[in-house]
Parts: structure tokens; C-alpha cells; sequence
């Protein structure tokens, strides 16, 4: 913990400081001097497409999320620096775009399960756990325009899930230490905090079918459903897909102030010199009960 219960108020107080001299912006002041897109998630600002899933998943797992999913614009050769080999950014319709989104993910993943046959059934001793994932989408192979979202780092504290998501799907899992304090939560990992993200303002609950007319939440969704591309240096790039169902979900839009403490891979210590950062316009929001499913069979298509 980097602080005391004291210094967490002056660090709220700062964070939301910093939020409202932002505007929502979403971008570093000392960053870009280009515009950022009205509609950052929109699958229209780039060139290309990705393949959807074709199955449903019938043996993996399961569990229900809990949490946030913000996104932040970043300019393009910050967020290009951390890219694995063989991977660069979509390019953009607009040329003069100089900025590129970068999404996390923060929350609980409740009740794991082991999925087989189609069927989900109950894992011995399994609890819930916490996760935060770092995405970046709109990531193509170098000289091709199928879109993934890159998933460049996740920490969580449960052992075993770090060590299956690691190893098969190639998702740079790390184990992690999380601490809440109110609406803000601290990210900590091998004794250094990584990651602290506050949540601005009170939720508004709604359905899926509500939340659809949420600006942003259905850009938000697509961006879910590409395929995610993960990287060893043992093996390469791996391939895969979360399936997400909202069926039973709540939606709140929400907004967000956050910042990179610590280097989550190497080249990202021009982001933590970025301090504090804010969700772009309606690309926050929060969310409870959504099932995601990752199946043990791999796509066959590659990256």
C-alpha cells in the first residue's frame, strides 16, 4: 500500500481535481495536439475488419464479472511501443488521428466454473477472484488488416488462474494484490503498486436493452467480441476468444481517473510520467453480472 487512510483522502480529492480540469478528455494535456474522435471505440475510425467467433465454447471455463471497463486515448507511438513483434495499430480512416485507445478491465471475476460439454459445473474449493487486464484493441499483424486486442498485461490473485491464462492463451498473467478504498482500488504486484483507479460519480443501473442506447456501450461491446491476441516469447502469438453474455447484466455508465504507477512491460514508462488520466467521453462504464466463457479449443485462424 503506498499510502496511509489520510493521504488516500488528499490522493481522492487530487484524482477528482485533476478530473474536472480534464473535461473527460481523456488525453494527457501534454499529449496529442490533434482532436481525439467524438466516438473513440467506433470500429469506423480504421481500416480492415476482424473475424468473429464461428462456436460457441463447449469445454474451458466461466465465471460472472463484477467490475469496470474504461478506456483511455494515448497517443499512437506510446501505445505502439509496447506491441509484441510482428504487431502494429490499425490504420486509422483519418490520417491525421494521432491518438489510440487502451482499455482495462478491473473487477471481480465471481463464481469460476469449469465448463464441459457445454454444460458449466462447480470447481472444487474455487473462489472468487480478482483481475485487472489491460487491452489494446484495433491491433493488426504487420502488413495485414484483421483486427485483435492485444492483451498486453493482466494481473489477478488467484495462482492457478494466473498460471493456466499465462501459459495456454499466452495472456502475460501475473499475480497481483488488490486493495479498495471506497471507489478507489490499488493494483499492486511482487510488492510494487502497479495501477490505482477511481470511480467518479453514483451508477444509474440499467439493462442490456437499456444500456444499448448508452453512447459508446455498443462500440464498447464489439471491441469484446474481436479476438484477443496474446504473446510468449516461447511460443508466439496466441490466438483466442472471451464470449460474453449480458443476458442477466446491469450497465451504469460511469467515468473513471486512473494512472500507471509502475512499467506493466517494458517501453511503458512514458505512461506512468503521463500521472493521472481520465476515461474518454463515453467510454466508461461499469458492470455486474456478465458471463464470459473461454473455450479450450483455439481458433483455427492466425494472426
Amino acid at each position: 500500500m503506498t499510502a496511509g487512510i489520510a493521504d488516500m483522502k488528499v490522493l481522492r480529492a487530487n484524482a477528482l481535481a485533476r478530473f474536472a480540469a480534464a473535461g473527460l478528455c481523456g488525453t494527457p494535456t501534454h499529449g496529442s495536439k490533434g482532436a481525439p474522435p467524438t466516438d473513440p471505440l467506433s470500429s469506423l475510425l480504421y481500416h480492415g475488419g476482424f473475424d468473429r467467433r464461428v462456436s460457441e465454447a463447449q469445454d474451458g471455463g466461466q465465471a460472472m464479472y463484477d467490475g469496470t471497463m474504461s478506456t483511455t486515448l494515448l497517443p499512437r507511438e506510446l501505445v505502439s511501443a509496447i506491441l509484441p513483434p510482428l504487431a502494429e495499430l490499425a490504420t486509422p480512416v483519418d490520417p491525421s488521428q494521432t491518438v489510440h485507445p487502451v482499455i482495462y478491465l478491473l473487477g471481480t471475476q465471481n463464481d469460476p466454473r469449469e465448463l464441459a460439454g457445454g454444460q458449466a459445473k462447480s470447481i472444487p474449493n474455487a473462489v472468487p477472484y480478482n483481475e485487472l487486464t489491460l487491452l489494446i484493441p484495433f491491433v493488426v499483424h504487420v502488413g495485414k488488416d484483421r483486427w485483435h486486442s492485444f492483451a498486453a498485461r493482466m494481473y489477478l490473485d488467484d495462482p492457478i488462474a494466473t498460471v493456466i491464462g499465462d501459459i495456454a492463451y499466452a495472456y502475460s498473467k501475473e499475480l497481483g494484490a488488490f486493495e479498495s478504498f471506497g471507489p478507489l482500488t490499488e493494483v499492486s504486484s511482487s510488492g510494487n503498486t502497479m495501477f490505482e483507479s477511481e470511480l467518479v460519480g453514483d451508477a444509474v443501473w440499467m439493462s442490456e436493452a437499456q444500456a444499448k442506447l448508452l453512447p459508446g456501450f455498443t462500440d464498447a461491446c464489439c471491441i469484446l467480441e474481436m479476438p484477443i491476441v496474446g504473446y510468449s516469447s516461447l511460443y508466439g502469438h496466441v490466438r483466442s476468444y472471451f464470449e460474453w453474455d449480458y443476458g442477466i447484466a446491469q450497465i451504469a455508465a460511469t467515468n473513471t481517473v486512473h494512472r500507471f504507477l509502475q512499467e506493466f512491460r517494458p517501453g511503458m514508462q512514458p505512461w506512468v510520467l503521463l500521472d493521472y488520466l481520465t476515461n474518454a467521453p463515453h467510454c466508461a462504464f461499469r458492470l455486474r453480472n456478465v458471463r464470459w466463457r473461454l473455450s479450450t479449443k483455439f481458433p483455427k485462424l492466425e494472426f
